[in-house]
């Protein structure tokens, strides 16, 4: 099979620079009720998220994919997607990915994906260091996962997981509501950034290697761009939200001695990171795999939104156009928290 990934992990990564990584254990198995679940827990315990910048859903062990009979898998299909391949430039514990876009159908992605490394460390509290060892060192050669919006069809297909009805506040933006699939190879990475519209983040890792993540906070993005900023003055000397245009990792080193607490954690098949609003995260993916993501909202959300509108720079790209997304006004704002009710 396509996803079988035979090691087993056992234990959860402890933080040594921030707050502890927060999961959240719950006895059951049906997708909406586990975001019920979550949203009570978010009102009750929100300063507390907000503060770590994640929470890890972690649902019972009777949780898969819907049973539809026979379906296909991703090993069956070639879908046309643009992947981005990178050459890792360094500088003392930063990594920047300029992006090369080219078509790569899945089904060749993983056929020519490495495999782990006969030294990759059996102990989950290891990883981490290996992973940034080997891009620091060259071993790694990192590229983007590579991702692609999800087709309903598609979902139908391959029985995936989507996500219907989560949380409500925002889903019935265009911008917001799509779902993004992304395909993961050993060493993929996906970049430091914040989503659009600060909206909350839910990814899902529905089958494969396990998914590393390293998180912070929304309280501590005005040292993170003062950073980003500091150190890539030359690319961009205006703008305050450099990561709105850098395609890079910062080394969980550099944000310690940059006094910038973070957040890691490890994410296994079946299990949903909900990335809180404003946090900024990235990652590695530990093997071939698969997952899917989709923003969402939360009725708290839309008075941070009346405040802040736009929260997305107005630069120019290459391109000529601005980096703007749509904007919301007071009447659409109205409806939005009309249909959280």
């Amino acid at each position: 099979m396509l996803f079988n990934d035979p090691i087993g992990y056992a234990g959860e990564l402890s933080s040594q620079f921030g707050p502890q990584p927060i999961g959240l254990h719950v006895k059951d198995s049906h997708m909406d009720r586990l975001f019920s679940y979550f949203c009570r827990q978010y009102n009750k315990r929100q300063k507390i998220f907000d503060e770590v910048g994640a929470v890890k859903i972690v649902p019972s062990a009777k949780w898969s994919k819907s049973n539809k009979g026979d379906t296909s898998t991703l090993a069956d299909v070639d879908v046309p997607v643009l992947s981005q391949r990178s050459i890792v430039t360094t500088t003392g514990g930063i990594f920047v990915l300029p992006k090369q876009l080219s078509a790569r159908p899945l089904k060749a992605v993983a056929r020519k994906s490495l495999p782990r490394p006969r030294d990759f460390p059996s102990n989950m509290q290891d990883v981490p260091d290996y992973m940034w060892k080997s891009l620091a060192t060259g071993k790694m050669q990192a590229e983007y996962a590579t991702s692609f919006e999800v087709d309903p069809t598609l979902c139908q297909k391959l029985d995936l997981m989507s996500f219907r009805g989560i949380l409500g506040a925002l889903k019935r933006h265009e911008d917001v509501r799509t779902i993004f699939g992304f395909f993961g190879t050993y060493g993929s990475v996906f970049c430091f950034h914040t989503e659009d519209f600060e909206a909350l983040s839910v990814n899902i890792l529905l089958d494969g290697a396990p998914k590393y993540w390293i998180v912070i906070a929304a309280e501590h993005r005005d040292k993170f761009n003062q950073l980003t900023a500091k150190l890539y003055s030359q690319e961009n000397t205006m703008c305050e939200k450099p990561t709105s245009h850098l395609n890079f990792l910062v080394s969980p080193a550099q944000l310690q001695a940059q006094d910038i607490p973070y957040t890691e954690f490890i994410q296994y098949p079946g299990e949903i990171m909900v990335i809180m609003a404003g946090a900024h995260h990235a990652g590695f993916n530990l093997g071939v795999n698969y997952s899917e993501n989709v923003y969402c909202g939360h009725p708290s959300m839309l008075e941070q939104l009346k405040k802040t509108n736009n929260l997305c720079c107005d630069c120019k790209e290459e391109d000529g156009k601005t980096r703007k997304h749509l904007p919301l006004n007071r009447s659409e704002l109205d409806k939005l928290e009309e249909a959280a009710r």
